[in-house]
């Protein structure tokens, strides 16, 4: 069966190696930037890895984060795969919120763990692959960017000024972050390491987002917990907290953007939607955050059968 994966994967557009200590390297020729590798477990699984990394003159902490969060966000809105991310920190600059490279691990709804034997997992993770090879040739029309049009990248402007300052308001002037404007693709980008929360104005690749997003949220369905709304998507389980809700609402009421939003979940990073912004905020929304979330909508319901009938057994009509 895993002969057969390669073979598949390769019919893709890849090419794939099995390693003398049995790891699978899965690479595009033609892209360096994206690195798959399958890393062969005691136990006879897999652990799936997707690595990130542009090799570009200007610092690319926006680039970093954002192409693979689009990404995620195409993989989730179909319900394949739930992600979790680990950011690679830039141990040269010494600075705290640049990101050196981004680390994507499939996780729902094989937990991790690619089992070589278990035809749903290697044909989800093929899925996802797939959708990887399509996202890495259309990525430029993804981003927004135009062909013929020179591209351009600064920590200063006017307007990128006017904009931090209406985030700054929300979040304190203390924090530290990192920002910048680009140009092909066109976005103001803003990240904080240490409030984990990152703000991205890009009305192409929100509308991008929402308009895949619309075309499965019939098969959406939510219950309404106590700390947080549990999305249950096919095998997907992810929570989506009341808190963080909030405050990326307040981030968009201080941008003077009053549309409509979506929530995309992965397992630790929410991603709020507007027609013009993207709002990311690291947060426990996977499968670890839902079974906190049962476990408290469990005691409310304890606490509710208690209050509504045990008291009425006691104090008959």
């Amino acid at each position: 069966m895993l002969t057969k994966f390669l073979t598949k994967v390769e019919e893709i557009g890849f090419k794939a190696a099995i390693q003398e200590n049995g790891n699978i390297s899965i690479f595009l020729e033609c892209c360096p930037s994206w690195r798959i590798s399958l890393y062969l477990m005691d136990d006879g699984t897999y652990f799936p890895l997707i690595y990130l990394r542009q090799i570009r003159i200007e610092e690319v902490t926006d680039l970093h984060e954002i192409i693979p969060t689009v990404f995620a966000g195409i993989v989730k809105s179909k319900g394949y795969c739930s992600f979790r991310f680990l950011g690679e920190h830039n141990d040269f600059s010494g600075i705290e919120d640049e990101l050196y490279g981004m680390y994507l691990f499939p996780a729902q709804p094989f937990n991790e763990r690619i089992r070589p034997g278990y035809k749903q997992d290697l044909e989800v993770f093929l899925r996802i692959l797939d959708l990887l090879f399509v996202y890495h040739l259309f990525q430029g029309d993804v981003l927004g960017c135009l062909e013929g049009v020179e591209e351009d990248f600064s920590f200063e402007s006017l307007e990128l000024n006017e904009w931090l300052n209406k985030i700054t308001s929300v979040l304190g002037d203390e924090i530290s972050y990192v920002a910048n404007v680009r140009k092909n693709p066109d976005w103001f980008y803003f990240r904080s390491f240490s409030e984990e929360f990152s703000v991205c104005q890009s009305p192409h690749i929100a509308k991008l987002l929402k308009q895949l997003h619309s075309k499965n949220e019939n098969n959406i369905k939510y219950l309404h917990g106590v700390r947080a709304k549990i999305e249950l998507f096919r095998n997907l389980s992810n929570a989506i907290s009341y808190q963080h809700e909030d405050l990326a609402r307040k981030i968009f009421i201080s941008l003077n953007d009053a549309t409509e939003t979506i929530a995309i979940s992965q397992e630790n990073q929410l991603l709020f939607v507007s027609d013009l912004h993207l709002v990311l905020k690291h947060a426990n929304s996977g499968f670890l955050g839902v079974a906190e979330e049962k476990e408290l909508i469990w005691k409310r319901q304890q606490q509710e059968i208690e209050l509504l009938f045990f008291w009425r057994s006691v104090h008959p009509a």
